[in-house]
């Protein structure tokens, strides 16, 4: 998904709608290497820009360097979007890296964390 600020979610429906616009990932993450291909496939004029850290991806994007920025978006066992922006910001342009497949990732939990699968 892209992630940008509450007041622009008009503007931007898709990779498409960044035309012209700075769009973020951190080097390296799937994110970034979808956000590659996806420019290339349908969006040829969005610069996409690399950073080396989460922190500093956001701190270009609330400095106003960036109209967007590449990250996943996280899901519960029932389908719900886990949030993981702060407020004021808004997911855009869901898909999935596979079309119709969703990707599924497995998190290590270690110590006393009880029920977390249930």
């Amino acid at each position: 998904a892209l992630r940008v600020r509450e007041a622009d979610a008009g503007r931007y429906a898709t990779i498409c709608d960044f035309g012209g616009e700075r769009v973020g990932a951190v080097r390296g993450m799937n994110a970034e290497i979808d956000l590659r291909r996806r420019v290339q496939t349908h969006a040829p004029a969005v610069s996409v820009v690399a950073t080396d850290t989460f922190p500093e991806l956001y701190e270009l994007f609330h400095r106003g360097g960036l109209a967007a920025v590449a990250q996943a978006e996280y899901y519960a066992i029932d389908g719900s979007v886990i949030p993981s922006s702060p407020p004021g910001i808004v997911l855009v342009d869901h898909h999935d890296l596979v079309p119709g497949q969703r990707e599924e990732c497995a998190f290590v939990v270690r110590g006393a964390s009880r029920g977390l699968l249930e």
